[in-house]
């Protein structure tokens, strides 16, 4: 799975390298030579990760900081490159996941580019919303038990419409089946979002481990299959597909 990545530096070395490696592992990337540049694109676009070149930019020191407070790119995985100013230690106080120190190698750089990947396509696949249309219980605060249709679930939440509006803040129970699996989804959620014709979303509170990495294995299988169904169809039908399916957490 290929993920996007912002490459923030103006050192045309470690972007030379870090455009070969990107492009070899399956990372799409997207070079950005200034910090206020990057923080207008962060405000709108999402990116699975983020590599900063922290002492060697202006500004980007205290950008890994300000990543961790934007609402799309809060999750991100964020490299920092740091050259003397900044110490390992201070870049992962700082929200950095993974830390490289300049002088940097192609062998040093893929190997963790490698690893960086990973957790990329794991950030991905828990973003991605899928859309689904089944029928959902909720238990609510106050007692009342209420059933609703869903429209999308990801790992993080579900949305969906309910006959009645919900309460935003409100902490619910909720159960449900997976489609064409016998996992059975529940535990408790907090409504985030919730319109006055009864749609809503909710993101997951009260979900046992195990229930977690049940619906991770059956959302990644279905991606996988929605990802070959396209194939087949032809890039036309994939694209259209795609926007169907269209990423972005509850």
């Amino acid at each position: 799975m290929q993920v996007n990545a912002l490459l923030l530096s103006s050192d045309a070395s470690l972007l030379g390298i870090l455009r070969r490696s990107a492009e070899e592992i399956g990372i799409r990337p997207q070079e950005i030579a200034s910090v206020g540049q990057a923080g207008a694109i962060l405000t709108t676009k999402r990116f699975e990760g983020i590599v900063v070149d922290t002492d060697d930019l202006e500004g980007a020191s205290g950008f890994i900081e300000a990543l961790r407070k934007t609402p799309s790119n809060r999750s991100s995985i964020i490299v920092a490159v740091v050259n003397g100013r900044t110490s390992p230690c201070e870049a992962f106080r700082k929200g950095a996941n993974m830390v490289l120190e300049k002088p940097v190698t192609a062998e040093k750089l893929v190997r963790s580019l490698r690893a960086a990947h990973s957790m990329m396509t794991r950030e991905r696949r828990r973003a991605i919303r899928l859309a689904v249309d089944i029928q959902i219980s909720l238990k609510l605060s106050g007692g009342a038990e209420e059933r609703a249709t869903t429209t999308d679930i990801s790992e993080g939440g579900i949305g969906l419409d309910a006959v009645r509006p919900l309460k935003l803040q409100e902490v619910v129970h909720f159960h449900c089946q997976l489609p064409e699996s016998d996992v059975e989804m529940e535990g408790t959620a907090v409504v985030v979002n919730a319109t006055k014709d009864g749609h809503a979303g909710l993101c997951f509170a009260g979900v046992s481990a195990q229930k977690r990495s049940d619906l991770a294995h059956w959302l990644a299988a279905r991606i996988e299959k929605q990802s070959a169904s396209a194939m087949r169809m032809g890039p036309h039908a994939a694209s259209m597909q795609s926007r169907q399916s269209a990423a972005g957490a509850v």
